[in-house]
Formats: structure tokens, sequence, C-alpha cells
């Protein structure tokens, strides 16, 4: 969005324009309480540079700091507000804030063309640019609990930005995660598509390129995306969703590729083929994949399967209960992931294929194996402890932010605290040591699935029919878990 800062820098450095820097008014004080740091961010028509000024409110941190080393290799020029330069160390890791006093501001410079060229993280499109804030926004090194950080944008005519992040007023609000996690940021000349569903408030950036699906159908498929992710306990497990789709050429399936981002807030890429139709989005799996990620919290590495399995499982389950498609295709599905994970794998077990699945590329047993787990978990909850998964991960959404990282012992442990069980601590040990992919033939059977002729056929006087019929069915959330606060 455009907009113009609350705040003007005493002097633009003249290496940041190019000319001799204008006189302009003094800069307000920075408010908020020790700690705050408030930014204004600048690029140019090109998006070639990128300049911000960084205000602090009472005593300023001892540094500010890079989320990764690609961020030192683009920074270019760090100048205080009289224009004289900073000195950086040798490695760039840092900018010393030792000179600096309550209210200064710090203005530094970044090559966002080195950053394209270093990192895998941004793309250009015709004039437009998706970056991570990983290689833009320097963090103070300390921040307190009681810290405000904000940012605001001064932007080219007709140029609009599009993040993740609250806003309140001409500004957005920076939590946390905005300082250790990757975020999307867009800078793009096609304004940003903003509506509400199942109470979410939705921005959807679009990247140039071609699309047969026009704007009215992206905001019907993120919508229905969204609504459906809120069938799994009655609400949508944020208050924002921000999308960034982008056109990815000619393809089989309507969808190439997605990715979630946390870092500010929830922020979701969709990769889209050219030829999908709304019909065809709304039917896809990827986007609810995707936003199913967000009613889990982040997890190690070697624990990915876990939350790569329970996305999987519920982007099958959702789309059924949303009426998105038939009871049958989604454990057509589920058969046929099954039969692609046990094909796959370096007999590893699957805690360290999880952990190494980038290097080995065994991604379908990771993600699989996972899915396996999660069904499999469902039935025993369901069966021996009264409960659902649904209400295990409903019931945790407060615990989630408590730690940035979670492991699988301590979340299993939750949930049979949560079911009064001790059901899956042990399932989830028995799943990440296994070196072969779960056999899945008994339980499907109980469940009353299987195929025949090549189509799934269902079984209703199977033992466990009832059970797959309610994992199938959608169900009205509680007044208590429908009024549970979400996360921003």
């Amino acid at each position: 969005m455009s907009m113009r800062s609350a705040w003007i820098p005493t002097v633009l450095v003249a290496a940041w324009l190019g000319c001799a820097a204008p006189q302009l008014p003094a800069p307000e004080r920075a408010a908020g309480p020790g700690g705050s740091a408030h930014y204004h961010v600048r690029v140019d028509e090109s998006l070639s540079t990128l300049w911000a000024e960084v205000c602090f409110a009472g005593e300023p941190p001892s540094a500010m700091v890079p989320l990764g080393s690609e961020a030192s290799q683009a920074l270019v020029q760090v100048y205080d507000s009289e224009g004289v330069e900073v000195p950086l160390p040798a490695d760039r890791r840092r900018i010393p804030l030792a000179r600096f006093g309550p209210g200064d501001c710090l203005h530094y410079e970044v090559d966002l063309l080195a950053a394209n060229r270093q990192s895998r993280m941004t793309l250009r499109r015709r004039g437009d640019l998706l970056i991570t804030q990983a290689l833009w926004l320097w963090a103070p090194s300390q921040r307190p609990d009681t810290a405000v950080c904000s940012v605001a944008f001064e932007l080219p005519l007709g140029m609009y930005a599009s993040v993740p992040w609250a806003r309140e007023g001409d500004r957005y609000l920076l939590d946390e995660s905005a300082f250790r996690t990757a975020g999307n940021t867009v800078f793009t000349f096609q304004e940003p598509r903003r509506f509400e569903r199942a109470g979410v408030a939705i921005e959807v950036a679009r990247l140039p390129g071609p699309l047969e699906a026009d704007g009215e159908d992206l905001e019907a498929w993120i919508g229905a995306a969204t609504e459906a992710v809120a069938g799994l306990y009655g609400t949508f497990p944020r208050d924002r969703l921000h999308v960034v789709v982008v056109p990815a050429g000619p393809g089989r399936s309507p969808v190439a590729f997605g990715l979630v981002r946390r870092g500010g807030g929830a922020s979701v890429m969709l990769l889209v083929h050219e030829q999908a139709s709304r019909r065809e989005l709304v039917a896809d799996w990827t986007a609810v994949h995707e936003l199913s990620h967000l009613t889990m919290p982040l997890m190690r590495g070697e624990d990915a399967w876990v939350s790569e399995g329970v996305a999987t499982y519920y982007q099958e389950v959702l789309q059924v209960r949303a009426g998105n498609q038939p009871e049958e295709e989604a454990w057509a599905a589920l058969l046929e992931g099954f039969g692609r994970g046990a094909t796959v794998g370096t007999r590893r077990t699957l805690a360290d294929e999880a952990e190494e699945m980038h290097e080995t590329g065994a991604y379908r047993r990771v993600y699989w194996a996972g899915t396996a787990f999660a069904l499999e978990a469902d039935v025993a909850l369901r069966t021996e402890a009264g409960v659902s998964l649904d209400q295990m991960i409903s019931r945790s959404q407060g615990a989630w932010p408590r730690r940035q990282t979670w492991q699988r012992g301590a979340m299993m442990h939750r949930f049979d605290r949560l079911a009064g069980s001790d059901l899956l601590v042990p399932l989830a040990e028995r799943f990440a040591d296994e070196r072969e992919f779960p056999a899945m033939g008994e339980l499907l059977g109980r469940l009353g699935v299987s195929m025949v002729r090549g189509r799934v056929v269902l079984a209703d006087d199977a033992p466990l029919a009832h059970v797959r019929r309610a994992i199938m069915s959608p169900l009205p959330a509680s007044p208590h878990e429908r009024d549970r606060p979400r996360k921003n």
C-alpha cells in the first residue's frame, strides 16, 4: 500500500538519492516505551534499492542484527542522522549502535538486486518484487517485552506494499515473529485484493503473469480454503491471512506449489498454473494443505513428519467436510498417497528421513508416513479416549506460541494429557523409529475402506465405519471452541 510516513528523515543521505539531500522537516521523536523501534522504509521505482530509517524510543539496543547471512551481503551503507557513516565489523553481521542515544535514528541501504541474486527467497515479475523481510529488516538486538516496533512505507506513485503484519493507522506493527522467522513482502503495482471470510481479514497480492482465474476467482478459491480449514474446529486459527499468488505458466494441475511462512503473521505463497479455473482451484488440495499448517506450530526438522502428515491428512478430510470433494475421492487420495510413500525412502528411521529429506528427496515417505500417523492417531483417540485429533489441536492453540519450535514428545505428551490417555506418545515414538512404511491395510479394512478394481469402496458394515463417517462429517464447534481467541 502506498502511504506516507508519520515522520520523515532529517537528512536523506546523498548516496541514497544519487543527488544532494533536500532540506526536510526534523523527524518526530519515536513514540513508545524503551526499546521500541520505528522504521520508515522507501524503495525506488525499479525496486533496486531499499532505504530504511530506524528511530529508537528510549535507550537504543546495542546493535541491529540480521535474520540471516544473506541480509548482511545485501547491506550497502549505514549512516547516522547526520550522514556520518557507521563502521561495520568485517563479517557485517551486526550494526553497532554504541554512539546512538535515546531518540536517535539510524539509516541503512539495502541492494535489492544483490538480495535477488544471492537468495532463492526473492522473485521478480515485470517490475514487481516478492522478497522475504529477512533480507531487508534488521532487528534490534534487544527487544523488551514492552517494546513496540512498527514500519511505515513511502512508495513511488502507484506502488503498493503487501505484508502479513497488523495495520494500525498508517503503520504496520511488528511482533516478535517478524524478527525471527521469514515472511513475505510484496512490492507491486497491482492493488492487492482485500476481503473477509470466516471472520478472517484476507489480503491477496497477485504477481504479474497470465492466469485464466481473475480476482473474483482467486477470492472465491482462497475464501473456500479458509472456510474449509475453519471446519477443523469451528474457527480459523488466525484473524489475518496474507496470500501471494504467483502465476506459474502452463501445467497439468491447478496449483504447482505452496509454501506457508509465519514471520509477522500468516502468509502463504501459491504458484498457480495459468489454465486453472475457479472450479479446479476450489477442488484442489494445495491451499487447504498450506492453511492447515497454521493449526500447528513450527516443529524441529526431525519431527517435520508430524506437521506435514497432519496437514496432508486434513487437506483431504477438510475438503470433504466443506463439500468440495466426495468422501470416496478423499479416501482414494489417501490410499494412493500411502502407496506412493511406501515406494520411496532410504531405509533411515522416519525421524532421520525427515531431518534429511531436503538432501535425499524422500518427501513422499515423510509426508505420507506422517499422514498414516495422523489417521491412526485420530482413530485411536476416537475409539479409546472418546475425543478426536481435531479437539486436541483446537485445545492446544493457546499453548503453541509458548515455544518457538515444538518437539513431537512435548506435543504428544500434551495431547495425551488433554485426552486423559497414554496413546500418542508411544505411537509417535514407534512411527519415528520405523524404517519401513507403516502397514495400513488392517486399519483401513476396519474403517471399511478398500480398493476394488481401481475404485474406492466404502463398507458401512465395517467395525469402525461409524468412526470413518465421523472423521469426514462436518461437526459444529462447541461454544468454547468457537469463542477461542485466535492468533494475529
